[in-house]
């Protein structure tokens, strides 16, 4: 069969860039788009959907529970995550823009003469 001028053989060979990275075919685009749509209706998270969603490996997820560097709950030997607890999760660490650091510069130069 062919696909827009190219064979299968010739589309399979597209999913592999100069680099040695890999491209996602169509059929498992489409399996991640509906994993991501069915993560934003639930609340609780398996490792597998924790790894989908900071676009991590599994075993990277394993690697920060192990650690206790993200914040989980284990029931038995599986892990689950609180979705709003890993969004304040990833958000913890805020750089402040140049502004916000002019303006505490300015604070502390005013109030400490």
């Amino acid at each position: 069969m062919r696909l827009l001028g190219r064979s299968r053989a010739d589309s399979r060979n597209v999913e592999n860039d100069a680099g040695g990275g890999r491209h996602m075919g169509v059929e498992e685009r489409l399996e991640r788009i509906e994993r991501l749509l069915l993560l934003g209706s639930k609340e609780v998270l398996n490792t597998s959907e924790i790894a989908l969603l900071l676009g991590i490996s599994e075993s990277r997820v394993r690697h920060l529970t192990s650690a206790k560097k993200i914040p989980h709950y284990k029931q038995g030997n599986k892990i689950y995550f609180r979705k709003k607890e890993i969004e304040a999760w990833q958000l913890q660490s805020r750089v402040p823009t140049d502004d916000e650091i002019r303006s505490r510069g300015t604070t502390y130069a005013v109030t400490h003469k």
